[in-house]
């Protein structure tokens, strides 16, 4: 993914949350999802993949963003923490930022087809934690 720029802040998801870097005491998976437009600048936004049974409630948000500034980063924390139930995978197994960015922006995404779940995009247009 091309590198983002939140407050002025150069930021990239994999260097945000490198794989491995967050171990959380409960089952939701921790995948983030780059940046998207707002107000002039990129807010960073960590979806939490969730299991049946597991969801995300206010006290497991706030544990995250303990665990985060502990074990990351102090300086680059997400600024929301969302649940889904679905990350949008490509057909060859690379978690898709682009087409998330371009959902939640209100666009269709040029590259639908290139994905093996085409639906789970449907996780994240319209949705109002984001407007």
């Amino acid at each position: 993914m091309n590198a983002l720029f939140a407050q002025k802040a150069r930021y990239s998801s994999s260097r945000i949350l490198p794989p491995g870097s967050l171990s959380l005491p409960f089952p939701p998976v921790a995948e983030p999802l780059g940046g998207y437009p707002y107000a002039g600048d990129v807010r960073i936004v960590l979806f939490l993949q969730t299991t049946t049974g597991n969801s995300l409630t206010e006290a497991r948000v706030a544990e995250v963003r303990s665990l985060f500034r502990q074990q990351v980063s102090p300086r680059h924390g997400p600024a929301f923490i969302l649940e889904t139930s679905e990350i949008p995978y490509t057909l060859s197994g690379k978690k898709v930022e682009l087409a998330v960015r371009e959902v939640i922006a209100g666009q269709n995404p040029a590259n639908e087809k290139a994905l093996a779940n085409p639906a789970a995009l449907l996780h994240f247009r319209n949705r109002p934690e984001l407007q």
